[in-house]
Order: structure tokens, then sequence, then C-alpha cells
């Protein structure tokens, strides 16, 4: 999830060492959460062609998704979400398909919500501006 091309490039890269190791039946989705600025500065087609791309590769390719919940308590079993035409001022939400994968795993770029307890009870004191503050 997050920008298409860094989606991109991550999804690709799992897959060269999925492959690697004889992993070849491992699925691999590639998400992206908002409209990207490859889409909004070259057009809608720009998707179809890295659609294309990725499925060459066996990535499957979902841009533009509104995830609505994530299901599990410390992992994340499976994530639902609705795919960009089943979402915006015109959609008779009553109607509209949730969609849900069973993930194995999930790289996110910017985390998947707020810590449920306070962290920095855990780590203690932190520097100011640390690059590895909490």
């Amino acid at each position: 999830m997050g920008d298409q091309i860094e989606v991109l490039q991550i999804a690709q890269s799992a897959r060269d060492y999925l492959d690697s190791l004889g992993l070849y039946d491992v699925k691999i989705t590639a998400m992206t959460t908002e409209d990207s600025q490859v889409r909004k500065t070259l057009g809608t087609g720009m998707n179809q062609v890295f659609k294309q791309l990725l499925q060459k590769s066996r990535i499957s390719y979902i841009s533009n998704a509104k995830i609505n919940r994530f299901e599990g308590d410390t992992d994340i079993e499976a994530v639902h979400f609705n795919i960009e035409e089943n979402y915006g001022d015109n959609v008779d939400y009553d109607k509209a398909v949730d969609h849900f994968l069973n993930v194995d795993m999930v790289i996110c770029e910017r985390g998947v919500g707020s810590p449920k307890g306070n962290l920095l009870s855990m780590v203690g004191a932190q520097a100011p501006n640390s690059s590895h503050a909490v």
C-alpha cells in the first residue's frame, strides 16, 4: 500500500526473491490506497500498463482501493476493502461488494494503524528528534 512506483518495486522484488527460493505458487497482491502521482500526471492508461507488467510477473494489482478493516488480533488474517468502482459519491453502499484477501504477510509504507498501547512507556526515555523515536 502506498505510492504506486514504490509498491510495484517492492512487489517485483518480493516476486524475484520468492522465485529464487523456488516458491512459485506464492500469490502476491500489490495494492495502493490513493490515486498516485503517476496516474494523476499520465492518466489512467498507466494503471493498465502497470497492471499488465505485473501480471507477467504473476502479481495481482489493485489500485486506489479503500480499505475498510483488518481481521485478526495480533496477526493480520484478512484485509477487507472496496475496489475503486465500488466507492465514491454515486455508489449505493448497501450493494457495494466487500472484497477481502487472506494474507500471510503485509508490507505497508505507513503502517496499518496506531499502536494499541503506549509504546513510550515500554522503551523508556528518548532523545528529542531521534531517528529511533517512538
